[in-house]
């Protein structure tokens, strides 16, 4: 009995340092027209990042994009700092900084909703963890989007 408390406790632990972004890129990963990267280790050290998580739906439907949403919300509710852009009352961007893991590791989501056809929504959700800074990321978003 001992064991399973330890082991049940442990879980517990581990899970307290997830992202509710990271919960949902695992929880749409399976959906149809899902995209998903997954990044550890390699080439990503160069830019001080551990991890690269990120998940694109082409085209949400108001549900899943309204719940992916609130999941961003969530995080956003314990973020150190945040850049947040909302449009018709919802959230279109996020840039969020979160506080950093047991591991001393930073963490960010990086949110962006955008109009698809049909009503649907383009949706993209990035979960990373790394040494990097805000505005390092920031400035690597900004070299890579060019």
């Amino acid at each position: 009995m001992l064991l399973i408390a330890c082991l049940a406790m442990a879980g517990i632990a581990l899970g307290a340092d997830r992202t509710e972004a990271a919960r949902m890129i695992d929880r749409y990963a399976s959906s149809h027209g899902a995209e998903v990267t997954v990044i550890k280790g390699g080439d990503l050290s160069r830019y001080s990042i551990s991890e690269y998580h990120s998940l694109t739906l082409p085209s949400a439907d108001a549900a899943t994009a309204d719940a992916i949403a609130a999941a961003v919300g969530t995080d956003m509710a314990s973020a150190a700092d945040r850049e947040v852009s909302y449009h018709d009352g919802r959230i279109k961007y996020a840039f969020l900084t979160l506080p950093p893991d047991e591991a001393g590791l930073n963490r960010y989501v990086i949110y962006v909703c955008n109009p698809a056809q049909n009503g649907r929504r383009r949706v993209v959700l990035i979960d990373i963890k790394g040494k990097a800074t805000a505005r390092q990321l920031q400035n690597l978003i900004k070299i890579t989007s060019k």
